[in-house]
This record gives C-alpha cells, sequence and structure tokens, in this order.
C-alpha cells in the first residue's frame, strides 16, 4: 500500500468512527494536560520551599538528639539523647569553622488544663 493510500484510508476512518476519534484525541489531551499541570505543581513546590529555606539565611547546620541504637553497660537501646549547654560549648571549641552557635530550648509533654 502506498503511504497516499495509507493516509487516504486513515482519514477515511476517522470520519466514519467519529466518536472513537473523538474520544482518543480527548484522552490525549487530557493525559497530556495532567502531566504538565502534575510538573507545574511540582515545580512550584519545590521554588517555594527553597525560598522557605532561604529564608533562614545560608550555611546553617541544625541539629536535634536523637535515640541510642545500642544497648551500654546494662542501659537499654533507644534511650533518648538530650543536648546540654555544656554540649554547645563543646560544640563551639571543637568543630572548626563554626563562626556562631546557639541552643534552642524547647519543651515536650507539657500539659495545660
Amino acid at each position: 500500500m502506498l503511504p497516499f493510500q495509507t493516509v487516504k484510508q486513515f482519514l477515511r476512518d476517522m470520519r466514519h468512527q467519529k466518536l472513537r476519534t473523538f474520544m482518543t484525541m480527548g484522552g490525549i489531551l487530557w493525559g497530556t494536560l495532567a502531566i504538565v499541570l502534575l510538573f507545574a505543581f511540582g515545580k512550584g513546590i519545590h521554588k517555594q520551599q527553597i525560598k522557605s529555606q532561604k529564608g533562614l539565611g545560608e550555611n546553617i547546620a541544625i541539629v536535634w538528639p536523637g535515640m541510642t541504637a545500642k544497648p551500654w553497660q546494662g542501659l537499654p537501646k533507644g534511650r533518648e539523647i538530650r543536648f546540654t549547654e555544656e554540649d554547645v560549648a563543646l560544640l563551639k571549641s571543637k568543630v572548626a569553622g563554626i563562626a556562631r552557635i546557639s541552643p534552642e530550648y524547647s519543651r515536650w509533654n507539657v500539659f495545660l488544663k
């Protein structure tokens, strides 16, 4: 079959199956639109996150205490680690490159009446 005849048959089939052609074109359009909108939404969220993080400042490291992973001298694993003001002073004196350091105080499990 010649290329011209193939195109002619394709156009004839499209005219005879209008609903199928319309539904196929609608599906392609809807899928393309959905993908473009999802990418745009993701890009917008990414830009907003970067903007929010830059609002804190540059070259900032935030450190939180965690929990122990191993038992030690009879104590169980999973113990809560807490930072003290001495830890802040120790970090300042032992870690090179820290220009300023500031502790943050928080309290959990406070019940209000």
